[in-house]
């Protein structure tokens, strides 16, 4: 791992299996990353050793336990697959009421998905995607969604 004043470069190579299947390989090769930034790696071992989309990384950029990007890869994660992935800059309104139904933009770059999701407790009612730079969602949340930041 080599570190700047202001980016991490990093990799990573594990070794799994799911039952009694032959070990399978993940790498993430040359990442740039900051410092402040959290990443997550969750490996379907199976479907990894099928050649499918079985590794989820998502990142939490500024640090503030809200993953803003994810993103789902096969056997080998390269910096290309992080920058083509959607980037949430901004969320209006930043709050909203359980028992509430409200129109939310989602503002960033990359924003040509085919759906959106806020968690448990958040249903997403409909989206409209406006441009590759604006989202813009009806959504309703439950009288039982527990309060607190939320990952998209």
């Amino acid at each position: 791992m080599s570190a700047t004043a202001h980016h991490i470069q990093h990799a990573l190579l594990t070794e799994g299996a799911a039952d009694g299947e032959q070990a399978t390989t993940f790498t993430a090769n040359d990442i740039n990353t900051s410092v402040k930034a959290v990443q997550q790696y969750v490996l379907d071992w199976g479907t990894l050793s099928q050649g499918g989309d079985g590794a989820t990384v998502q990142i939490d950029w500024d640090g503030d336990r809200v993953f803003e990007t994810s993103v789902r890869v096969s056997d080998e994660l390269a910096q290309g697959d992080l920058d083509a992935a959607p980037k949430v800059s901004g969320v209006s309104p930043i709050s909203g009421k359980q028992g509430e139904t409200l129109d939310v933009m989602i503002t960033g770059t990359g924003l040509t998905g085919t759906g959106i999701a806020f968690g448990d407790g958040i249903t997403v009612n409909s989206f409209a995607v406006d441009s590759p730079t604006q989202i813009t969602a009806s959504i309703s949340i439950s009288a039982m969604a527990v309060p607190g930041a939320r990952g998209m």
